[in-house]
């Protein structure tokens, strides 16, 4: 597992570097997105290209055909370069890291707010100050709904939990509960 971070932290930052170099970062970002809903919607498409039985110039093939009409050349090859490399089943993680590592650049800190009803926009821009202030960084958040959490938040930054919801609570009382002896 270690190493496989190791191949996505490397390749999403030879891609962040060549983005930088080319001044097509953010049109390389927008076109991640792009990217990552397709190979959601066609899962087969990453087994193909992940899979030891197809030579690698098919796979080429197969990504400059399809992919080639609607991404900027810089990012086609890099996918060809992991295919080449037999690092494409990396792919999405090293996506994921090429964003991270945008955000770190610019000071930006991602976070998901899940709360069990829609949140209104003023709800959330309290929650996106508050979070501002702890980081000390400009937050993106993604708003969610997780009817089961009950009430309250959960936010995720990275890979710290901030867990206020009421779910959470009642689950600790539970536990409280249970540990209590009874004489």
């Amino acid at each position: 597992m270690k190493r496989e971070a190791g191949v996505a932290e490397r390749y999403g930052e030879a891609l962040l570097t060549v983005a930088e170099k080319l001044g097509q970062v953010e049109s390389i970002s927008a076109r991640l997105k792009t990217l990552e809903a397709v190979l959601a919607a066609h899962p087969r498409l990453m087994a193909f290209l992940a899979s030891p039985q197809i030579a690698a110039a098919e796979k080429r093939r197969l990504v400059r055909a399809t992919l080639g009409q609607t991404l900027p050349a810089t990012l086609v090859n890099f996918i060809c370069l992991l295919i080449d490399k037999r690092r494409i089943e990396h792919l999405p993680e090293v996506l994921a890291k090429y964003d991270k590592l945008w955000d770190e650049r610019l000071g930006l800190q991602r976070a998901i707010v899940t709360s069990a009803v829609p949140l209104d926009d003023a709800t959330l821009a309290q929650i996106r100050g508050r979070l501002e202030q702890s980081t000390g960084k400009q937050v993106r958040m993604q708003a969610r709904v997780q009817p089961e959490i009950i009430g309250g938040v959960v936010v995720l930054m990275d890979n710290t939990v901030l867990d206020g919801s009421l779910r959470r609570q009642l689950d600790d009382m539970l536990q409280a509960l249970k540990a209590v002896r009874v004489h």
